[in-house]
Formats: C-alpha cells, sequence, structure tokens
C-alpha cells in the first residue's frame, strides 16, 4: 500500500520516504480522530450543561408562578427574552397563557401545541428537552420542557424555557477553531520531529547499504561502519561489521588456502615432471636406478592422489552442503574393516599396535564419513610415531537410555606429540605442528581438518590431549541410536 501511494504522489520509493508518510498517515489519523472524538465530546458536554441550565431557570420560573404573582413572572420573562431567552407558560389543557416571543401560534388561548409530544409528555409529568425552528425569526431554538405542579404536586401546567441553538453552535465553531490551530502546531512539530527521526533512522541503514554497494562494486573489505548507538540501528551495524570481518578472514583464508595448495600440489607435479625428464633425456642401463625412478614416481602420484582428493573434500564438508547417509552397522566390524585398512602402513612403520571394543552394538551413523575420520586419525597418530613405539586403538561405550548410546574413539601414540600452544591450531586447514612433521612424513596438512569436519556433522566433541616428545591422545565423542546384540568385552592384538 505505501509503495501505492509513493508511485501515485511521485515520491521516490526510498526508506525515508516510506517512514515518513507512514508516520504523516498515522499521526493525521490520530490527529483528525481525537480532533472528532474531543468535537463530539465537547457538543455532548454542551448540550448536557446547556440542559440543566435551561432546566434549572425554567424549575425557577415555576416556583414563582406560585409564590409570586402572574405579572411579575411575565415580567422576569421579558427580562429573559432581552438576554435571548425564549419563556413560554402553558395550562393544563395545554394552551399558551403567555409567551416572551410573540410568535403567532403560541398567542393566548391557541391551543395549537396543545397536541406536540413535548407538551403532552410535560402535561403527563414528563420533562422533555428538543430543537424547536421558529417560522417567524427563522431561528433554531434549543427548549427545555418540565410540568408546572402546585403545591399539591398536581400538573397544573407546562414551563418551557429555551436559548437559540446559534450560541451553542458559535461555542463549538470557537472551540472547533481553537482544536484547528491547535492541531495544526501539533502537525507542524511532529512532521519536524519525524523529519528527525526518520533521517536519524534511515541515515545509518543508508551508510549500511552504500557500504554494501560499495563491497559488492570494488570487492575491498577495509571500511567498517561506526558504531554510536545501542538500539537495534547500532546492533545492525555491529552485525554487519561482524560480517566484513568474517568476509575479510574468508578473503584472506582462501587466499591462503590457494597458495598452501599450490604448493602442496607443486612438490609432488615438480618431484614427477623431474623424475620424467631425467627417464627422458638420461639413459639408464642399470635396472636398479630405473627402478628407483619409477618408485619416486609411483610414490608421488599417490601423494598427488592423496592430496586431490583432501583437497576435494575439505572443500565439499567446508561448503556446507554435505548430508550424512545414515545406516545401521556393526560397531565392531566397522572397526576390523579400518584396521585391514591400516594394516599395511602399520607394518610399514614397524609400531606396535593394539585396538579395544568394549560392546558389540549396532550403530546408526554415516559410515562412510565415519570411517575417514578413524583412518585419518590412525593414519595420523602412525605417521608420527617413532620405529618400536606403540599405537593404541580404544571405543568405549556408555548408555544414555534404551536406545541412545554415547561413543568415544580414543587414539593415543607414543610419538613426538603436540605442543600445548600449538594444540588449538592442529585442526586448520594445511597446518602443521612443528611445521616439518607432516611434509616429512607426507601428510598433506589437511587429513585434521577433514576430521573436524565429520566431527562437526555428527554433532560430536573433537579434543586432543599431549605433552610435548610424550605421544599424543585423539578423542572423538558422538552419540547414536544402537541397538545392543550383547555385552561383551572384546580385545585384540595385531602386530606389524
Amino acid at each position: 500500500m505505501l509503495t501505492s501511494l509513493l508511485k501515485f504522489f511521485r515520491i521516490p520509493n526510498k526508506l525515508l520516504h516510506q517512514l515518513l508518510l507512514t508516520y504523516l498517515t498515522i499521526v493525521f489519523l490520530s490527529l483528525a480522530g481525537i480532533g472528532g472524538f474531543t468535537l463530539f465530546a465537547l457538543k455532548t458536554s454542551s448540550i448536557n450543561d446547556l440542559t440543566y441550565y435551561l432546566s434549572l431557570e425554567a424549575h425557577n420560573i415555576s416556583s414563582f408562578l406560585l409564590e409570586r404573582d402572574r405579572e411579575f413572572v411575565k415580567n422576569l420573562a421579558d427580562e429573559l427574552s432581552t438576554h435571548g431567552f425564549w419563556v413560554t407558560v402553558f395550562d393544563k389543557k395545554g394552551a399558551v397563557e403567555f409567551s416572551s416571543i410573540a410568535e403567532e401560534n403560541l398567542k393566548k388561548g391557541n391551543k395549537s401545541l396543545q397536541k406536540t409530544e413535548a407538551i403532552r409528555e410535560a402535561l403527563e409529568g414528563k420533562s422533555k428537552a428538543y430543537k424547536f425552528f421558529s417560522n417567524r425569526t427563522q431561528i433554531n431554538w434549543y427548549l427545555v420542557t418540565i410540568p408546572h405542579l402546585n403545591k399539591d404536586g398536581e400538573i397544573i401546567g407546562v414551563v418551557q424555557v429555551g436559548l437559540p441553538l446559534a450560541s451553542l453552535n458559535q461555542e463549538l465553531g470557537n472551540s472547533f477553531y481553537t482544536l484547528l490551530c491547535l492541531g495544526v502546531l501539533i502537525s507542524l512539530i511532529t512532521i519536524f520531529a519525524i523529519w528527525v527521526l526518520a533521517l536519524w533512522l534511515s541515515n545509518p541503514i543508508k551508510q549500511i547499504s552504500l557500504q554494501a554497494r560499495q563491497i559488492a562494486d570494488t570487492g575491498e573489505l577495509k571500511a567498517e561502519l561506526p558504531v554510536s548507538r545501542l538500539d537495534e540501528i547500532g546492533e545492525l551495524a555491529k552485525s554487519f561489521n561482524m560480517m566484513i570481518y568474517k568476509l575479510r578472514e574468508e578473503k584472506n583464508f582462501q587466499k591462503d588456502f590457494i597458495a598452501n595448495a599450490s604448493h602442496e600440489l607443486k612438490t609432488p607435479v615438480t618431484a614427477i615432471s623431474s623424475a620424467l625428464e631425467i627417464l627422458e633425456h638420461v639413459p639408464l642401463e642399470n635396472e636398479e636406478d630405473k627402478a628407483q625412478f619409477f618408485e619416486i614416481l609411483n610414490r608421488q602420484t599417490i601423494r598427488l592422489k592423496e592430496l586431490i582428493t583432501d583437497l576435494l573434500d575439505i572443500s565439499v564438508l567446508e561448503s556446507g552442503r554435505v548430508e550424512l547417509h545414515l545406516s545401521s552397522f556393526s560397531l565392531e566390524d566397522f572397526i576390523e574393516n579400518c584396521i585391514i585398512d591400516v594394516e599395511p602402513l602399520v607394518n610399514k612403520a614397524d609400531v606396535d599396535f593394539s585396538w579395544f571394543v568394549e560392546s558389540e552394538i549396532e550403530i546408526i551413523a554415516d559410515k562412510d564419513k565415519l570411517q575417514r575420520l578413524l583412518l585419518n586419525l590412525l593414519t595420523n597418530a602412525i605417521k608420527h610415531t617413532p620405529p618400536k613405539g606403540e599405537v593404541l586403538l580404544s571405543i568405549l561405550t556408555q548408555k544414555l537410555s534404551e536406545d541412545e548410546t554415547e561413543i568415544t574413539f580414543i587414539v593415543q601414540d607414543s610419538g613426538i606429540g603436540i605442543p600445548k600452544e600449538e594444540q588449538d591450531k592442529i585442526f586448520g586447514r594445511f597446518y602443521r605442528a612443528q611445521q616439518d612433521r607432516s611434509r616429512a612424513t607426507g601428510g598433506s596438512g589437511l587429513g585434521l581438518a577433514i576430521v573436524k569436519q565429520i566431527a562437526d556433522l555428527h554433532g560430536g566433541k573433537l579434543s586432543v590431549k599431549s605433552d610435548h616428545a610424550k605421544g599424543a591422545e585423539f578423542r572423538f565423542e558422538f552419540k547414536s541410536v544402537t541397538v545392543t546384540k550383547q555385552k561383551q568385552e572384546k580385545s585384540k592384538l595385531a602386530s606389524r
């Protein structure tokens, strides 16, 4: 509706104008309503006051008719007529005894008004107030008619007293003029106040709009909005600044991601390229030398494939568009399959690896993503454990309710450990504790970042505990709907 009004009056469709039009409409409607109600109240009050005043005068005249002679009352009526009053006295038959205005149809003895409703009701003992138009004077009168009683309470006539409605209308007109002037003054003050308020409300939003447009046009994320208010507009400015900070942080993170990804991809590509160049240009008659170069090509190709897979996985996981594909499976069978996958790495690293599953249960989770999480944790532990070191996988369960169990994966190693100051950073992309440890062991720096994303998808809690040179413990806790097959403890040992 506001948009239609703005178009009709050809007013620019801006927030400032919308606020002004809204506030002014509300104010004008409110003033009109208040003014109309006030005039109605004034009119009602004036009519009531006039009725009371005329009724009081009529009762006074009725009293004088009993206490004084008729001539005195006639003189009093004539005196009142000089002040605009119209006084008429009727007998008990409804005929006019005397009137302060020589109305033709009100001459003494004329019974033309005997059957009027007001006179009839007064003769029946009821007072009445009504309006009457005089043909002779062309004046609208407001009349009050009361029964005239003798000392015994018998009705012996009717007393009628009136005043021209012009005086009442004039009073109401003066009140209307006063209200109109007051309304205009209030409107002018209100328009100014609304204009200031609308500017106060719309300017910060306009600044946010201009800043957003500047960001869209230039891509610059440097400027921030000043926050000087504590209301919702101030909160909006704070949120906008926070968004700028997050976008700036994400932009820097993307730059770092591209730089790190390029650097990580460059290493195996360079190695492959160098090996191929040597094989192409340098004749190698020694089969052992050839085998060495082919091993380099194979190793770097595998590393390149793993790195590309990790890059694709972390990109998909961080996009927020990944959904869990839940299924029911045996926890013990799941762990055994993971052990089979890491067994070659265990043998190659020459470490002692043991695992422990507390209960044989069926859980509901995303099997593939959970397997990726556990394999990454195990691979990370094995690669950073020296020969003859130990790696332990513990699977603990705690029943929370009839159909819900908390499951905990604990991976412990006796490797080089992680400094305390770096433990909060190791789940970031391409972050390496001690910088050379992952690259020296062939890691991409993305494994733990992928673990963190999968843990968050499952609504789990991921933590690390480590002392430098004393190994590390990674713990992942999550809840799952479970069906317990049997409660038993199983412990298996897989050596290299």
